[in-house]
């Protein structure tokens, strides 16, 4: 743009009309008196620096945008521009509610997953861990952990895409093969080194059995055991055969509130 403006002004010094200079450079001859026009009148070929498109928005308005969305973290663009049209009468695309909520600092991810906890159980945990923050490293060292959990044989795909023409969405090579209910599912319980297979759905029974099994080989030369609050775990059947076959067995629950200590150490057993 800015050559061609010189172009049209070297032109027109030469002496040629409006006319033969719109044909040489390619333009109208309105774009040429045009120019000529704005250098007679600035002595410049430049643009001036332009302010833009106003904003639709105040700072105050933008304010309450960052409130509305730090309030409800969840909320989409769409809805928190229906929320602030409705609040504050500004109408605006949801692409400018994003470009507000990034110049802030606030980025849409993906919401992480964590277990859900009730604020008792929230509450026991943080005792047990200023319980137990002086521990050292030689002190952890003599927990057996253990958990247990459940594995679909054939998990659904998340967010798979492919590029395919119009009329073949329902091509094999642009479709992704599902199983009902995720072809079923296997649990599994594992501890220190220990991974075992279990037969359907784990109960206070089968668990039992799991930490006579294959438990109690490792816990000889360990003080603690910890596993978590699943129902199974803090069931009055493995409470009585825990009581019964480990009474020298120091247990620690993860929350610290279902645990009991029958011993400072561990013995053969």
């Amino acid at each position: 743009m800015q050559e061609t403006r010189l172009k049209i002004q070297i032109l027109s010094e030469e002496g040629y009309s409006c006319c033969q200079i719109a044909r040489k450079c390619r333009c109208s001859p309105s774009a040429v008196g045009y120019t000529l026009q704005k250098y007679k009148r600035t002595n410049r070929l430049e643009d001036k620096p332009r302010s833009g498109r106003p904003r639709v928005s105040s700072a105050r308005n933008d304010h309450i945008l960052i409130l509305m969305c730090r309030e409800n973290l969840p909320m989409t663009s769409q809805e928190l521009q229906q929320q602030w049209s409705n609040q504050t009468g500004v109408q605006c695309s949801t692409r400018t509610v994003c470009g507000r909520l990034l110049d802030h600092g606030l980025r849409s991810y993906k919401a992480a997953k964590k277990p859900l906890i009730n604020e008792r159980q929230r509450l026991a945990r943080r005792r047990w861990a200023q319980a137990h923050k002086n521990w050292t490293a030689r002190n952890w060292k003599k927990i057996l952990w253990s958990d247990e959990s459940s594995f679909q044989l054939y998990p659904p795909p998340d967010n798979v895409r492919v590029r395919r023409r119009p009329g073949q969405a329902l091509s094999p090579a642009c479709t992704v093969p599902t199983v009902k209910h995720g072809g079923g599912s296997i649990m599994v319980w594992g501890g220190m080194s220990h991974l075992t297979v279990c037969d359907g759905t784990l109960n206070s029974a089968k668990y039992c059995a799991i930490l006579k099994t294959h438990m109690l080989p490792s816990a000889l030369a360990l003080f603690l055991f910890q596993q978590d609050n699943d129902p199974c775990h803090t069931s009055r059947a493995r409470r009585t055969w825990l009581q019964e076959l480990f009474d020298l067995i120091n247990f620690v629950g993860r929350n610290g509130k279902n645990c009991t200590k029958t011993a400072k150490y561990i013995q053969n057993c």
